[in-house]
């Protein structure tokens, strides 16, 4: 809940500035094959689990090493960011990632080791994934 306000309170304070670069950023997803991205959070969200049962903390859906929303959150940014080549749209959804990553902190749900490590496994692998499919 606090990334999807935080993504309608970046739109609204910037709205002039992004209304171009929005327009850019949708015809690029919609040129790209959306089921290869959607196929991508979905690996990325199966490996977490998967890494999740390897190292047995926490439950699958609950804490535990990586943090499965940092992981997502940062797979997210990682493919805005290769479909992107606004640095402002890029500094936006990897804030936004990292809005995401510290609400996991300061629940107390996750270690900042947790959180780190969720978010480069989601980079890693989006950027692995986005090569193979590409």
């Amino acid at each position: 809940m606090t990334a999807i306000n935080a993504i309608f309170v970046g739109f609204i304070l910037f709205w002039d500035r992004l209304v171009p670069f929005t327009y850019i950023t949708i015809n690029k997803i919609k040129g790209s094959n959306t089921y290869t991205i959607f196929i991508i959070l979905v690996i990325v969200s199966i490996l977490t689990l998967v890494v999740k049962a390897i190292f047995g903390e926490g439950t699958p859906l609950k804490g535990g090493f990586p943090s499965g929303h940092s992981a997502v959150a940062f797979a997210i940014a990682t493919i805005i960011a290769l479909l992107s080549e606004n640095p402002l749209v890029i500094m936006l959804s990897y804030l936004l990632a990292i809005i995401v990553a510290q609400s996991r902190v300061d629940s107390d749900i996750h270690s900042v080791f947790e959180v780190v490590a969720g978010g480069v496994f989601g980079i890693l692998i989006s950027i692995l994934l986005i090569k193979i499919f590409t």
